[in-house]
């Protein structure tokens, strides 16, 4: 397909896309009274926000909608620019005929995101690919700053009602899972272009490496860390079955269903809970000095000591002498669990983290108070964390 084609093609995708969106826009516009959240994340805080209702939810959620291109140069990159980058968090209840319009601007979307593809497949390297889809074919197709991720981001839509709706933060940095054989390679490559002097240090990085296994995988982090807003909703069926929504807050969550409660609404905090979500599997030990963005992962046996961690098996399934308290993990912390309450050993220490899950217990009714001093003396000592202490 010759470069003309691939214009005529894209100029009917996006007028396509383009005049779909403004339909639904004009549509939400006739709903009711709406709920958004404007939220922005900033290069440096968390974010901020305010809640929207009415006419300026209706206009922020269209405009949100029907948004295709980039504002300006630090629209294109929030990160490393000055500027924040905006999103809406809204939850809208739709009739019944507007799936079909969403599911049509869904497989329009699909249809673009198949067209730049293709585009980008025309050229070898990444810079000829950019600059190609960039400077030759959408500026004939009169959008040069289009935005590809917000035209390819399918709008999320569900049948079923939605009950509660959770807008959260994840900061993530882009990861290749390699091997130290890879790591080898690398640093043999460099080898062919530095001074002698050099090859040496190299030369004794290489016959570190080489005492590990070849297979061990390794993470290459070149790329920084982004800040992604995500969602998780809850969702009830006519039939009284519970589902689970998750993905990328791309855009307003739409959903269909007669006589629905007004979902829970809860979005983005400022202040984020510490140790929130999932654990990062990378490590921050080096894999080699000459490799600055090269990392062991956490799980991998490599000779620092300072990845040690106790076991999640060995301290949360290990057997208690005293039903219903017992040692284990809660938000990542190990503590003392007794029966659904979790009690801090960072916090109390261990023997008066033991204490108070006996008491517990006592107060449940689930252990006799003749046995108390007991179940204390049957506190396990292989976990060594002491208190924290009003100077600390």
């Amino acid at each position: 397909m010759d470069t003309a084609q691939l214009i005529d093609e894209g100029q009917r995708l996006i007028d396509d896309l383009d005049q779909q969106l403004h339909t639904l826009a004009a549509q939400l516009n006739k709903l009711g009274n709406l709920l958004s959240y404007r939220y922005s994340i900033e290069r440096e805080s968390p974010g901020e926000g305010q809640y929207l209702q009415g006419d300026q939810a209706r206009a922020a959620i269209a405009d949100d909608i029907c948004r295709m291109d980039y504002s300006g140069r630090n629209d294109i990159s929030p990160i490393d620019g000055d500027a924040s980058k905006t999103f809406i968090c809204a939850c809208v209840q739709i009739p019944p005929h507007f799936l079909p319009m969403i599911d049509s601007i869904n497989k329009t979307k699909l249809h673009f995101q198949h067209w730049h593809q293709r585009v980008l497949a025309t050229q070898k390297t990444k810079a000829e690919k950019q600059e190609y889809l960039r400077k030759v074919i959408l500026k004939k197709c009169r959008r040069p700053l289009l935005n590809l991720d917000a035209c390819d981001a399918q709008l999320v839509s569900t049948a079923h009602a939605v009950t509660r709706v959770n807008w959260n933060i994840n900061h993530c940095r882009p990861s290749r899972r390699l091997s130290v054989a890879d790591a080898i390679a690398e640093l043999k490559h460099k080898q062919t272009q530095c001074s002698d002097e050099r090859r040496q240090q190299l030369d004794r990085e290489i016959t570190a490496l080489q005492s590990l296994k070849p297979s061990t995988p390794v993470a290459a982090c070149y790329a920084k860390g982004v800040k992604v807003l995500r969602f998780q909703a809850r969702l009830l069926s006519s039939d009284g079955q519970w589902h689970k929504l998750a993905g990328h807050a791309a855009g307003p969550i739409f959903y269909c269903a007669t006589h629905a409660p007004t979902p829970q609404f809860f979005p983005p905090s400022r202040q984020q809970r510490s140790r929130a979500g999932r654990p990062s599997t990378i490590s921050d030990n080096c894999v080699s000095l000459s490799l600055p963005n090269w990392f062991f992962y956490r799980t991998c046996n490599t000779d620092s000591s300072t990845n040690k961690q106790p076991s999640a098996k060995t301290t949360t399934r290990k057997r208690s002498p005293i039903p219903g308290l017992r040692l284990g993990k809660r938000r990542g912390k190990v503590s003392v669990i007794a029966g659904n309450t979790s009690i801090s050993i960072e916090k109390y220490g261990l023997e008066q983290a033991w204490s108070m899950g006996v008491d517990k217990l006592i107060a449940n009714d689930k252990l006799q108070p003749k046995d108390r001093h007991k179940a204390i003396a049957m506190c396990p000592n292989d976990i060594k964390t002491k208190p924290i202490t009003a100077t600390e």
